[in-house]
């Protein structure tokens, strides 16, 4: 694995499922960050709360750590985007998670996203993004 894959000569990073058990898709997540930052999903209000999980952390452009609450309340600043993104890696980092990078452009200038999202009963939903500026 690219990220939190194991160390080298370490245990492997998960055991595979059980006989019958599919593990969730993580080629659905770039399609699901493209949901998030169409303006019908981030300004429906039920949408959007079923997207993101109640322990979401994310961390701004500025830097600034925000919650759940912060990002719901402005949701054009945490899900819009004033371009086209462009993916750069999709990871699965554990049984029940994936990561998504991707390259995006902000009102404030080009960003790298970060998106770590955990699979539930009822689909995937968005546990943490940070945002980083590129130069």
């Amino acid at each position: 694995g690219w990220l939190y894959g194991p160390a080298r000569g370490g245990p492997p990073a998960s055991e595979p499922p059980p006989a019958g058990q599919r593990l969730p898709d993580v080629d659905r997540l770039p399609a699901l960050e493209a949901r998030l930052a169409e303006a019908e999903v981030y300004t429906d209000a039920g949408r959007i709360a079923r997207l993101v999980a109640p322990e979401l952390t994310w961390v701004t452009w500025r830097g600034r750590l925000a919650d759940r609450a912060t990002a719901l309340r402005y949701p054009e600043r945490a899900f819009a985007l004033d371009g086209a993104s462009e993916v750069v890696r999709v990871e699965r980092v554990g049984e029940r998670a994936g990561v998504v990078v991707s390259r995006i452009e902000t009102r404030r200038g080009q960003a790298l996203r970060t998106s770590l999202w955990r699979a539930e009963e009822d689909g995937w939903v968005l546990a943490h993004r940070q945002d980083t500026p590129t130069a």
